[in-house]
């Protein structure tokens, strides 16, 4: 007899964690076929700020940068730091020319850093001249 007692209490104890299982499976899949339903129909947003664009960057220290930031028809500059961000200035809307300056890339920047230094010190050396003239 206690033998028999010891059997339905193991089957007891396997079925339900068998149910137990069941429902968390259950579960599992009712959440997988609601991220897939927001997906297939735009609730969720992939990306972050549709209208905002990154145009370049530049480091100017160990955790500080400069970065052109396209938003709608106007550029904003903004200064970057560890906790700080600040807006240093904003323009038009325009097109960033070409550069052959080679500091960045010498010290171990990327051709878009490039150029983005280069367009940088033209705008802020055309920004000073027009506050000294």
């Amino acid at each position: 007899m206690a033998q028999t007692a010891t059997s339905s209490v193991a089957a007891a104890s396997g079925a339900s964690m068998l149910q137990v299982l069941l429902g968390l499976g259950l579960v599992l899949a009712v959440m997988a076929g609601c991220t897939w339903l927001l997906r297939r129909f735009g609730g969720l947003q992939r990306g972050a700020g549709g209208g905002i664009k990154i145009i370049g960057a530049s480091a100017v220290g160990q955790r500080e940068r400069v970065v052109l930031v396209e938003v709608a028809d106007t550029w904003l500059v903004i200064g970057v730091a560890p906790g700080h961000v600040t807006a240093l200035h904003s323009m038009p809307k325009g097109e960033i020319p070409v550069g052959t300056a080679s500091t960045s890339t010498a010290m171990g920047g990327t051709g878009a850093d490039t150029r983005f230094s280069a367009w940088f010190r033209q705008v802020m050396a055309k920004r000073d001249g027009e506050q000294n003239g």
